[in-house]
Formats: structure tokens, sequence, C-alpha cells
């Protein structure tokens, strides 16, 4: 394994790390993504696979992590359109990085990702209605969150 397959799932991880950070406390307090962030960990994501690409020379994990971004995001576009309410615009800029960083190191790890977020979010939601907290629930923490824990488990897995 060459220096590069080693550092950058590590480095896509931190970003998704760093977004994390970023955006948990500011979604569940506000209500409220900035789109500086989550469209700067996009950049920084792409320059770590393009660097990784020259290095490697090629660019195939790159345009599976695109088009991966491409599918994940019509599909949350396809959702935000049908209930703005649900399903605000930061949520759909938001799953543009990190399906790009998941599809990167492995296109399978999507659908664990979304299942995974999609079944904490239900829990949750559960949750907040039986506490008759009807003002529903911030869905970024659940896919953030998930998809740490997805990358992190396969950057752990590939180590070994």
């Amino acid at each position: 394994m060459t220096i590069t397959e080693r550092t950058t799932p590590v480095l896509m991880l931190v970003v998704v790390l760093l977004l994390s950070f970023a955006h948990i406390p500011s979604d569940v307090k506000y209500r409220s993504l900035k789109r500086s962030h989550t469209l700067t960990a996009f950049g920084t994501l792409l320059v770590v696979a393009l660097i990784d690409s020259v290095v490697r020379n090629s660019i195939s994990q790159t345009a599976i992590g695109l088009s991966s971004v491409a599918a994940v995001g019509c599909v949350y576009w396809f959702l935000h359109r049908q209930s703005p309410k649900s399903l605000g615009l930061g949520d759909v800029l938001l799953v543009l990085p990190l399906s790009f960083a998941l599809a990167w190191s492995d296109a399978l790890l999507i659908p664990s990702w979304q299942l995974a977020a999609s079944f904490s979010g239900a829990i949750h939601a559960v949750a907040s209605w039986l506490r008759s907290d009807s003002r529903g629930i911030p869905f970024a923490p659940h896919l953030l969150l998930a998809s740490s824990v997805v990358l992190a488990l396969n950057t752990w897995i590939q180590e070994a």
C-alpha cells in the first residue's frame, strides 16, 4: 500500500469529521447549515481526490465519486422539491461532499450510509413525536454522523 493509498482515505475522513463539527451544533440549534462550509469541504475533497488521481495515474475513483454525487444529489433534490419543509436545501447540498467521500472510498458504502442515517433519523423522529415535539428533526446530524461512522469503519477495515 502506497502513502497516498493510506493517506487519502484518512484525509477524506478528517474533512467529513471537520464538517460534522461545523454543522451539527448549528443545525441542532438553528436548523441552519452554512453553505460556505459545505462547499469548502466539497472543494477540499475534490482537490484531495484529484491529487490522489495524479499520483496514482488513475482517475477512476474520482469519476465514481462524481457519478455518485450526481445520483445522490438528484434524489435529494427531487425529495427537496417534493417537500422543502421536510428536507432543506442545506441537506441537499450536504449530501454532495458526503456522497463523494463515501463513493470515492467504495461506492457500495452509499446504501449503508443512507440506511444508517435514515434509521437513526427515524428513531429520533419517533422519540421527538413521543415527547410531543412536533417541530420535526434536523436530518444533517444523522447524515454527518452516519457518514463519519461508515467512513471510519471502512478505513479501519482497509488498514487491517
